[in-house]
């Protein structure tokens, strides 16, 4: 489900169905959109216009009143993939990366659900990305 609006969103999470659940938020100039799944950023990502004026401001995510974002208004794009991470014999936990694109490296961040803690910063080339979880503004990817 994406839902377009912080207003909107309001009334979706006040139904009470996704108490625990962590939203994607992704800013742009005119609106905020709330992705439920990252099924969601996919589907974003293939109705977004890449050679449009209107680029993402901001990507980070929201779990209940607590909201953490990156700032992505002077990039060439972003990138958000889901993660597990785990050790030998323990626990796994559920994570993302986000990733600000500033010509062809990657500033990821590993974000540790549902607490929004940034374990993790690094920079990586763009070639070693999933290119299905790549907004590259004015270029084109094979996803």
């Amino acid at each position: 489900m994406i839902i377009v609006g912080e207003r909107n969103w309001a009334l979706e999470y006040q139904k009470g169905d996704k108490p625990n659940h962590v939203w994607i938020v992704v800013k742009q100039k005119n609106a905020t959109f709330f992705l439920e799944t990252f099924e969601d950023w996919l589907k974003f990502k293939k109705t977004f216009d890449k050679d449009s004026e209107c680029k993402i401001d901001s990507i980070g995510f929201r779990y209940k009143s607590h909201v953490k974002e990156k700032d992505a208004s002077d990039s060439d794009g972003v990138y958000l993939i889901k993660c597990i991470k785990g050790t030998m014999g323990g626990k796994s936990n559920d994570t993302f990366v986000t990733g600000i694109i500033r010509g062809d490296k990657v500033h990821k961040t590993i974000w540790s659900l549902p607490a929004l803690i940034e374990e993790e910063e690094h920079t990586d080339g763009i070639e070693t990305c999933f290119e299905e979880a790549l907004i590259y503004y004015g270029k084109e990817t094979k996803a």
